[in-house]
C-alpha cells in the first residue's frame, strides 16, 4: 500500500509541477515563436520595401537633371533680389525700362502646406512688342513665374512707348 501511495503521490506532484512551472515556461516558448516569426516577416517586408526604394532611386537618377530643374523652379526662399535682377535683365534685354517694383506679398498657399506664395506688383516702359518677348522670355525661365494681370496705359512722354503695370506671383517652400 506504500508503493501504491508513493505512485499516486509522484504521479500528482508530476502533474503539479508540468501545471504549474513547464505549462507557463512552455506558454512563453509559444509566444517568443510566434514573436520571431512576425519579426521575420516585418524584417521581410523591410527587406523588399529597401530594395523597391531601391530600384525607384535607379529610375531617379536617370532623370537628375529634370529633377534639378524642378528644384530651380520653386526655391527654398523666396529670394527676391535675384528675381528683382532677373527681372531687370529680362527687361533691358527686351529693350524695356523697369520703371517701378512695387509692393510684394507672401503667404502660405495653404495651411498644411510649407509651399510659400509671394505675389509682387512692378511697371515696365516699352512698346508692346517688346513686352510681348519679355513675356516670352518669364515663361521660359527656371523659376515658376505666373502673371497674375497686366495693365497698360499710353506713355505722356511718348507716342509709340506704354506703361505696362503686372502682378505676378512665383513660390517657394
Amino acid at each position: 500500500m506504500n508503493k501504491l501511495i508513493i505512485i499516486i503521490v509522484s504521479i500528482c506532484a508530476s502533474i503539479l509541477l508540468g501545471v504549474l512551472v513547464i505549462f507557463p515556461e512552455y506558454s512563453i516558448l509559444s509566444i517568443l515563436r510566434f514573436d520571431i516569426t512576425e519579426a521575420e516577416k516585418t524584417k521581410d517586408y523591410h527587406e523588399e520595401y529597401l530594395t523597391e526604394l531601391n530600384s525607384i532611386k535607379v529610375d531617379l537618377e536617370e532623370y537628375d537633371d529634370e529633377i534639378k530643374k524642378i528644384g530651380d523652379s520653386i526655391p527654398n526662399d523666396p529670394d527676391l533680389p535675384s528675381l528683382f535682377n532677373f527681372l531687370q535683365r529680362t527687361a533691358s534685354l527686351n529693350r524695356l525700362v523697369l520703371t517701378a517694383v512695387g509692393p510684394f506679398s507672401t503667404s502660405n498657399l495653404k495651411e498644411e502646406s510649407s509651399l510659400k506664395e509671394t505675389v509682387l506688383n512692378f511697371s515696365l516702359a516699352g512698346s508692346y512688342p517688346f513686352v510681348k518677348e519679355f513675356l516670352s522670355t518669364v515663361s521660359r525661365s527656371a523659376r515658376l513665374i505666373d502673371v497674375n494681370y497686366i495693365n497698360f496705359s499710353a506713355s505722356q512722354e511718348e507716342e509709340a512707348s506704354f506703361k505696362f503695370n503686372f502682378s505676378i506671383r512665383f513660390y517657394s517652400y
